[in-house]
């Protein structure tokens, strides 16, 4: 993670720091300034009255929000990569991630005791793992020239390398877990809904309409779905939802990119 997000986490759990404080450390980096205020003011989030200043975004969202939306910014670029021949891999990462992480926004909206930005950060982060082995393969000509073995390597290494890697960052433990029980269909888990769920229903959905064969359960096979709204959700409902916030989660993806 890089040492201005670190600083701007800690700044954020410091009770003697202000929120001017925390909006001149976002200012250090005007390329993220300028991609919090563009989130802020999105149609997603604006209020009566668009933002002028990042002292107002941080006023208005809280610190918890402004946490999620700078890391969600600073995601981004740890999904670039100048190896040639991984560069496509890490953009088809990215874009899954942030389809997954938008899908996860609206799902959450509609499950009450969830947070759309937590649960968008849980979503764009939910496959972590998988950039430090990608940005290690680089280095490895046997992994570079063998797509399978790479594409297995990631598949049974990026959960436990993951979730070691959000601890690292000092991610909460429901995060850290998160990376771990991204891809376990059928965790029982708790009864109270959680952001795992949120986002191993995400996924499904994300998956529709792709040639993934019988890699993955139906939708309403898995604990978690039902979960979800409630434990109102059908599949045609869910769909649904996602048909009527299509343009939600274009523009979230857009930003996103």
């Amino acid at each position: 993670m890089p040492d201005l997000a670190i600083r701007i986490g800690r700044a954020i759990d410091d009770p003697n720091t202000n929120n001017d404080d925390i909006a001149r450390l976002i200012q250090l980096d005007p390329a993220l300034s300028a991609r919090v205020m563009s989130v802020v003011n999105s149609a997603a989030l604006v209020g009566a009255v668009p933002l002028q200043s990042l002292q107002q975004a941080v006023a208005r969202l809280g610190r918890k929000q402004v946490r999620n939306l700078v890391y969600s910014c600073i995601v981004k670029d740890l999904f670039d990569t100048d190896s040639k021949i991984l560069k496509q891999q890490m953009q088809e990462l990215w874009r899954h991630s942030c389809q997954v992480a938008s899908i996860s926004a609206v799902l959450a909206r509609h499950t009450p005791g969830m947070d759309p930005d937590q649960a968008l950060l849980a979503g764009l982060i939910h496959d972590i793992g998988a950039i430090p082995l990608l940005q290690t393969a680089r280095a490895n000509a046997d992994l570079v020239d063998s797509p399978v073995v790479l594409e297995r390597l990631i598949s049974e290494m990026k959960a436990e390398v993951g979730q070691l890697t959000l601890k690292s960052w000092n991610f909460d433990e429901e995060m850290c877990r998160l990376a771990y029980r991204a891809e376990d269909w059928f965790r029982i888990g708790t009864a109270m809904v959680d952001y795992v769920d949120i986002v191993l229903v995400a996924q499904l959905h994300a998956f529709v309409g792709q040639d993934t064969g019988s890699r993955y359960p139906h939708i309403d096979e898995i604990p978690a779905f039902h979960k979800l709204a409630q434990g109102e959700l059908t599949p045609r409902r869910s769909i649904s939802i996602l048909e009527q916030a299509a343009n939600e989660i274009d523009e979230i993806q857009s930003l996103l990119r």
